[in-house]
């Protein structure tokens, strides 16, 4: 007691003779929070940094918009080429994690974090953030396995059966678009990567293995050139579209029925499509994806979702990942990205609890949606992996698919060049290559 009684003396005496407080020994901790910068593209998130600073008044998060996706990333790369200008945490997606640590541009974070930080997550999200029990690139923050948004009144119309097979899958786009030529079971997106590796994924695939320097790249291998011909016959047929989504027309086709389903459709579209689509309230269910086989665990994919990331040139590593690790597991904090952000959970114990798996959604019927999708998680293929230039793959796969879904080219003759060109590409970056 008479040490704090001395402490408060000392503090209010030199503030009353002009002395600056955090040059007096002892002192300078707690009237100098650290100061760490964030960033992210996550809609109202100040609302989360502002309950951290509340509760850290050592640690003092600034949040900053550096803009959405490909914007954040080339200023961050930029940055870490340049040496300097990164954040001290950073929104990060997935498929971009192993991008970063190729440019040396993430912290290992593992010293900083409770040990049993990683079994609070779904196992698969776990893996993607952290290749072994000694390293932690990132704290997942949400994610996106897939699933099947469908029409229920289209189905009904045209006795459709939703498909648990994607032959029955199959079967169902030809008799729609035999009994309406202008209705399409589904569209096939050849304009977005994230789609596009979802479906992969969830084939069961792995385009690539990474080992430090050595990556062995299998874009063209007998389960990956089936998945483009499946589609490819289809799209040949013109039972399903091939058009680019995110764009006025597709929004468009969603909504009059021109698309009978969303497929694939990721844990975050059923929000996204109520807000696009809010026309057509309770015409809409949902169900898992439709399985390549009988045999064995049914195998899911995913596409999005984002984690929380400390860069190499932070200067505060410990408090960054303090910050980083609160956001995404204090409960209060997941619990708003989930509820009020719409973003879907990581955390076991959130997307598995009763107050939020079993919500039922009035525009899907009256259905539990989010406790369909915790289901849909928990069948996501634990051991793949993106490449370290996942944006170049990306591009080649997008140019390739969509010269095949105009003819141009086959689509097995599409997965081939995939390949070719992305082995050139890795190896002009270094790369030892197996194939």
């Amino acid at each position: 007691m008479r040490f704090r009684s001395i402490r408060r003396l000392v503090i209010a005496a030199s503030v009353a003779a002009g002395v600056c407080v955090a040059t007096i020994p002892g002192l300078a901790a707690a009237q100098s929070p650290v100061q760490i910068t964030f960033w992210s593209w996550v809609p109202n998130i100040q609302t989360e940094v502002n309950q951290f600073n509340a509760s850290h008044p050592g640690i003092q998060v600034n949040y900053v918009n550096a803009g959405q996706g490909e914007t954040e990333y080339q200023k961050l790369t930029t940055a870490l080429q340049a040496g300097s200008g990164a954040p001290d945490v950073v929104q990060v997606e997935y498929q971009y994690i192993p991008q970063y640590v190729a440019l040396h541009g993430l912290a290992n974070i593992a010293k900083y974090i409770p040990a049993n930080t990683g079994k609070l997550f779904v196992n698969w999200v776990w893996n993607q953030v952290s290749p072994n029990s000694k390293t932690v690139w990132a704290i997942p923050q949400d994610s996106g396995p897939l699933g099947m948004l469908y029409r229920t009144d289209i189905f009904q119309q045209y006795g459709l059966t939703v498909p648990t097979t994607w032959t029955q899958f199959a079967a169902d786009a030809v008799k729609l678009h035999a009994a309406n030529p202008s209705d399409y079971l589904a569209d096939f997106p050849v304009n977005d990567g994230g789609a596009l590796f979802g479906m992969i994924w969830q084939t069961g695939a792995k385009p690539f293995t990474v080992k430090g320097t050595t990556i062995t790249i299998n874009l063209d291998s007998p389960t990956i050139k089936n998945w483009a011909e499946f589609w490819g016959k289809l799209i040949y047929a013109g039972d399903v579209a091939a058009q680019p989504d995110f764009e006025t027309a597709w929004y468009t086709d969603l909504t009059n029925g021109t698309y009978a389903s969303m497929t694939p459709a990721a844990a975050w579209a059923p929000v996204f499509l109520e807000g696009v689509a809010s026309s057509t309230s309770g015409k809409w269910g949902a169900a898992l994806t439709p399985r390549w086989s009988t045999k064995g665990a049914p195998i899911n994919g995913n596409w999005g979702g984002s984690t929380s990331a400390v860069t190499s040139q932070s200067k505060y590593p410990k408090q960054a990942a303090e910050f980083a690790d609160w956001l995404n597991t204090n409960t209060q904090s997941a619990s708003e990205f989930a509820n009020t952000q719409s973003l879907y959970p990581t955390l076991k114990s959130l997307a598995n609890s009763p107050s939020y798996a079993n919500q039922s959604v009035a525009f899907y019927g009256g259905q539990q949606v989010n406790k369909l999708f915790a289901k849909a998680s928990t069948e996501v293929n634990t051991n793949f992996q993106f490449s370290p230039f996942q944006i170049e793959v990306y591009t080649v796969l997008q140019d390739q698919l969509g010269e095949a879904s105009l003819g141009q080219e086959t689509f097995a003759t599409a997965m081939k060049n995939t390949q070719a060109q992305v082995v050139a590409y890795a190896k002009l970056q270094g790369y030892k290559v197996n194939t």
